[in-house]
């Protein structure tokens, strides 16, 4: 199996983004092993951006047919977007950062920080798809990114199941917590 998300140039963009998210979702363990045996390095922070704007369309469609928040609140939230695109890759490059340095301590070897950053970014992406679901999409892809995240980390790096799991719950407890603090924080500015 190859990456489609990698030969988008020769199949084509969409093309590329529906058979990968297809098979992140149906097949993920075949999925992280073509990563694993993967070179190619890019395009998986262009994939998780763009799965992020069509995630974050469709919750603002739903907050807009749902009135929640106000007409001028989610203007803003649009004009301010870009930030907040821009604040999911740093924090998902922070979780990173910290799952693996996690797994390098569990597991006391080397593995690498690409692929590492590479899981997280492609289930990022395919977790969005979830965002479809009215009210309990953001619940079922939340879901969805912890337990592909501890699939994709023992299938990459050839740890037990147990090391994954420890490294994924942890980061996410930490960054959870911390995003919803500056959450609490954005959402008070924006709704002034």
């Amino acid at each position: 199996m190859q990456i489609s998300w990698e030969q988008r140039k020769e199949i084509g963009f969409v093309r590329a983004f529906i058979e990968t998210n297809r098979d992140i979702l149906k097949n993920p363990l075949l999925f992280f092993e073509a990563l694993g045996n993967s070179d190619k390095r890019n395009g998986a922070i262009l994939f998780a951006s763009i799965a992020n704007t069509l995630g974050f369309c469709f919750s603002f469609i739903y907050m807009f047919i749902l009135k929640q928040g106000g007409v001028i609140a989610q203007g803003k939230i649009l004009l301010i977007y870009p930030l907040i695109l821009l604040f999911t890759l740093i924090l998902l490059h922070i979780i990173a950062i910290i799952m693996h340095s996690f797994l390098s301590i569990i597991t006391s070897e080397h593995h690498s920080f690409e692929k590492t950053l590479q899981v997280l970014l492609y289930i990022f992406g395919a977790s969005q798809f979830f965002q479809i679901i009215p009210i309990f999409g953001s619940f079922i892809g939340t879901f969805f990114l912890v337990i592909f995240a501890i699939l994709g980390l023992t299938t990459v790096h050839k740890v037990k199941y147990y090391q994954s799991i420890t490294v994924t719950v942890l980061p996410f407890i930490l960054v959870s917590i911390v995003f919803l603090y500056v959450w609490t924080l954005v959402k008070d500015q924006i709704q002034m």
